[in-house]
């Protein structure tokens, strides 16, 4: 999965991010990092313990992406 595809995601379940390019993509169009804004959750007053629930939301909605992508293809069929 590109950082595009989980950034679409992410955004359909309320949690933005950025796509950023790391070492090894061609270009931005298919950026595979993501950028989370830990200064946004910082001054809103998070801390380092409300971080996991966080992660355990991204991973939640990032572990459908196969059902997804399943339910693309047989539409697209």
């Amino acid at each position: 999965m590109d950082g595009n595809k989980a950034e679409k995601i992410l955004e359909a379940v309320n949690i933005y991010t950025n796509r950023n390019v790391i070492p090894g993509d061609k270009g931005p169009s298919s950026a595979s990092g993501l950028r989370l804004g830990t200064y946004a959750m910082t001054s809103r007053g998070l801390v380092e313990t409300d971080v996991q629930p966080i992660v355990e939301f991204i991973n939640r909605a990032l572990a459908l992406v196969p059902e997804v992508n399943a339910k693309l293809e047989k539409q697209n069929n």
